[in-house]
């Protein structure tokens, strides 16, 4: 019997911490993600805007990334159904791909090389909510931003030192077009869906989440009061 009585309450905190675990899901931002995929408009996926959101295609986005070896990665990001939105035909402004902090700041030559894709220019800076030539960002991008040299649909390349885990993007069309991946609002969403893939760094390593500890410790809390009051 007096084994009974010492087991139960550390089966009730292993049963909590299971409900515990399983019910906070892990924010997935920054973490390795998949070498290949694909978002379109949706939820999770990407949220659109202005002409994007009227037109009857459906904007997407897909990836390929591969190791070269020696620390370098290949990545190659295909973007369709930009050019044929609705009304004055949107097409594509620029883009803006996530990248770590640490990229640009002290600074990474090796981060972003070898850009390829119909790209005019390109520049690197934090990119947040209000620029008028960012409509319906929701919320801050640190990130290299590709501006179109054709305003179409293409495939954009680049190489970079750094292995790829989940991130943001976000897209500009004429006006006030746009469309973003839909994490780019809750960056400790555990939904995979809702991010691509982009090149990571040093400051990207995830931590517990604060909610996650919270819960723990409630639940160690309750298993050892109930051993308290058993004995």
């Amino acid at each position: 019997m007096r084994l009974r009585l010492t087991k139960t309450p550390w089966l009730a905190l292993a049963v909590g911490l299971l409900l515990t675990t399983s019910a906070v899901a892990a924010p997935v931002y920054g973490t390795a993600a998949a070498l290949t995929g694909s978002r379109t408009e949706g939820t999770p996926g990407l949220v659109t805007g202005g002409a994007y959101a009227a037109d009857s295609l459906v904007q997407g986005i897909s990836w390929e990334i591969a190791s070269l070896g020696g620390g370098l990665w290949s990545y190659s990001y295909t973007l369709t159904n930009f050019d044929g939105a609705a009304g004055a035909g949107a097409g594509l402004s620029h883009w803006i791909l996530d990248l770590t902090d640490d990229c640009y700041r002290p600074g990474d030559p090796a981060c972003v090389t070898g850009i390829g894709g119909p790209v005019g220019s390109s520049e690197v800076k934090d990119y947040n909510p209000g620029d008028a030539s960012n409509p319906g960002l929701v919320a801050s991008i640190v990130g290299i931003k590709f501006n179109v040299a054709d305003g179409g649909d293409a495939t954009y390349t680049f190489t970079s030192n750094r292995a790829p885990v989940w991130g943001d993007v976000y897209f500009k069309g004429g006006r006030d077009h746009y469309a973003y991946n839909s994490g780019l609002a809750d960056h400790l969403s555990g939904d995979v869906g809702g991010f691509i893939a982009r090149p990571n760094g040093t400051g990207d390593e995830r931590v517990p989440e604060p909610g996650t500890l919270v819960l723990f410790g409630a639940a160690l809390a309750a298993g050892v009061g109930r051993l308290r009051r058993r004995r």
